[in-house]
C-alpha cells in the first residue's frame, strides 16, 4: 500500500477556514491533523513542480502520446493531454488563491463517442524530457480526484464525440475562446532558473515564466509559445541572459499581433529590478526608460565552481576551484565559498552602494545563508543585506549589488 495525502475543507465556528489533513502510510497506520487554511494554503503554495514528491504508480501506457492517442475503432479511441506545470488559482469559500501544480497528465477514454473514463496524474518526464515508456504518472492530492486517479466531474456532461477529430475540434474551439477573451494591458515573461527565483518573478507580477534550466537558453520557438500564453496588449520580455537576447528580439520581430518589448537584462537580478521599476500608472515608454536605467545601476555576482583546469582573465584556475564571477568576468578565485564571495563582494561594493541581495542556491542551506548574510552585513554596516532562497542549479550564490 502507498502513502497517501488527503485533505478536506471543515467548518469552524469562528472562521470557516481550517483544513482537515490526513496521512495514510503504507502500513496501514494514519494520523489526521487539522490546520488553518493559511497555513494549508501556505504549504501547498510551497510545493515544488517536482514528481519525485509524488507517489509512482507505473509506466504511462503503450500507445499514449501528448494530443495522439490509440484508435480502437470508430468513435472509440484513447487520449491522453498533457499541462505543464504552472501557478494556478483555486477558491477557497469563494476566495481565490494561487496554487503551484506540477506537470499533470489527463488520460480520457472514449466509447462510442462518451467519455467513459477520465483520470489525472502528475507525470514524470522520462530523460530526454518527452513521454515515453519511461515516464511514469504519480498520484497528485487533488480534492476531485480518487485514489485511483479517477476524476469526478461531478453533474459536469461532455459533449459526444464521434471521432478524435471532433475532439481536436473542441479543443481549437476553446483556444479560440480564450483568445477572445478581452486582453489586459500590460504582461511581463520571464527566463528564469530556480523555484525561489521563479516565485519572486511571480510575486512581482510576471504572467508567464520560461524555465531556462541549467544553461537558461530557451529557444525563438520558445519565447513565441510564452507570447501566446500572455493575453496583453504590451508584454515586456527579461530575458535575464545575454545569450538569448537575441532569441527574444526574434520573437519580437515575428509576433504581429501584440506589443512586445524586450528589456536587455543580462542576468536574473538585472530583470527583478527591471520589473520592480516598473510603475502601474505610467505609460509604456516611460517604463521602458525607467526599466533600463534601473538594470544599469545593478551589480550582479555569481559563484560557481570551475569544471575544468582553465587559465581566464589572467586567473589561474583549477578543477573544483570556487568562482566569483562579475558583469565583466572573473572577480575572485579560491577554495571556500564564503571566502570568494567576499573577496568578489569587494570589487562590486562602493561608497554609493546602498543594498545587497543575496540569493542562495539548492546547494546551500538556509541556516547557512542566513549566517553568511549576517557576517555579510557585519562587513558593510552601512548597507542593507537582503537574503533570498534562489533555488538555482550550480550556482552558490547570486548576488546584486546596487
Amino acid at each position: 500500500m502507498s502513502n497517501i495525502v488527503k485533505w478536506a475543507a471543515v467548518s469552524d465556528e469562528e472562521t470557516f477556514a481550517k483544513v482537515r489533513v490526513e496521512f495514510s502510510f503504507g502500513d496501514g497506520s494514519a494520523v489526521q491533523k487539522t490546520v488553518t487554511m493559511a497555513d494549508f494554503i501556505r504549504a501547498m503554495s510551497t510545493i515544488e513542480a517536482e514528481q519525485e514528491r509524488c507517489l509512482e504508480i507505473g509506466q504511462i501506457p503503450n500507445g499514449f502520446y501528448d494530443g495522439v492517442l490509440i484508435q480502437n475503432k470508430e468513435q472509440s479511441f484513447d487520449v491522453i493531454i498533457t499541462v505543464s506545470a504552472h501557478l494556478g488559482v483555486i477558491y477557497l469559500f469563494g476566495v481565490p488563491k494561487q496554487v503551484v501544480f506540477p506537470d499533470l497528465a489527463f488520460l480520457f477514454k472514449v466509447r462510442e463517442g462518451m467519455v467513459s473514463a477520465s483520470f489525472c496524474f502528475a507525470l514524470k518526464w522520462d530523460e530526454s524530457g518527452m513521454i515515453g515508456p519511461a515516464s511514469r504518472l504519480c498520484y497528485y492530492p487533488f480534492g476531485n480526484v480518487y485514489d485511483n486517479g479517477k476524476i469526478c466531474w461531478g453533474n459536469t456532461v461532455f459533449p459526444k464525440m464521434t471521432s478524435i477529430k471532433d475532439a481536436e475540434k473542441l479543443a481549437a474551439q476553446q483556444a479560440e475562446a480564450k483568445k477572445a477573451e478581452p486582453r489586459k494591458e500590460v504582461g511581463f515573461i520571464a527566463v528564469s532558473i530556480g523555484e525561489g527565483m521563479n516565485e519572486i518573478f511571480r510575486e512581482l507580477g510576471a504572467d508567464y515564466i520560461i524555465e531556462g534550466g541549467q544553461t537558461m537558453n530557451p529557444s525563438t520557438e520558445d519565447m513565441l509559445n510564452a507570447i501566446d500564453q500572455v493575453n496583453a496588449e504590451h508584454i515586456f520580455i527579461l530575458p535575464n541572459n545575454k545569450n538569448i537576447i537575441l532569441a527574444a528580439n526574434q520573437a519580437q520581430t515575428l509576433t504581429e499581433d501584440k506589443d512586445i518589448i524586450v528589456v536587455p537584462s543580462k542576468t536574473v537580478p538585472q530583470g527583478i529590478t527591471a520589473i520592480i521599476n516598473y510603475m502601474p500608472e505610467a505609460d509604456v515608454d516611460t517604463n521602458i526608460d525607467a526599466m533600463n536605467e534601473g538594470i544599469k545601476a545593478v551589480k550582479t555576482g555569481q559563484v560557481t565552481y570551475a569544471v575544468r583546469d582553465t587559465r581566464i582573465d589572467d586567473k589561474e584556475i583549477h578543477e573544483g576551484d570556487i568562482m566569483g564571477i562579475g558583469d565583466s568576468g572573473i572577480l575572485a578565485v579560491g577554495q571556500s565559498v564564503e571566502e570568494t564571495t567576499k573577496e568578489m563582494l569587494a570589487q562590486l561594493v562602493d561608497e554609493d552602494t546602498e543594498l545587497i541581495s543575496l540569493y542562495y542556491g539548492q546547494d546551500v542551506q538556509e541556516e547557512s545563508a542566513e549566517n553568511f548574510a549576517q557576517e555579510i552585513e557585519d562587513l558593510y554596516p552601512d548597507v542593507d543585506v537582503d537574503v533570498h532562497s534562489g533555488g538555482q542549479p550550480i550556482y552558490y550564490y547570486v548576488l546584486s549589488v546596487e
